[in-house]
């Protein structure tokens, strides 16, 4: 069974830090990531999804988003990320 990460309204620049441990705590687990909450993106916490899901993309563990937040997704289009997709159980981009 995957371990479960809600994250938080704000994922601005003073969360990534904190961000960052929550995947490192996660690090070699297959992991379920809940993003229907946020409603702002920094780009150092986008820096921080970004190396999680290349980080785990070279494991044998799975990492999945669901309920992505539109904002996230905005915010995500917004700093150029777009042809980055958040992994998915369903398999497809989102």
């Amino acid at each position: 069974m995957a371990a479960r990460l809600n994250l938080p309204n704000r994922l601005d620049n003073g969360a990534a830090a904190d961000l960052l441990k929550a995947f490192q705590a996660h690090q070699g687990t297959c992991l379920d990531v809940n993003a229907q909450s946020v409603t702002q993106l920094g780009t150092l916490s986008a820096q921080v999804l970004v190396a999680a899901i290349q980080s785990w993309s070279t494991t044998d563990n799975d990492l999945h988003f669901d309920s992505i937040s539109p904002e996230l997704q905005s915010a995500w289009s917004d700093l150029g990320l777009s042809e980055i997709n958040f992994p998915t159980r369903e398999g497809g981009p989102v």
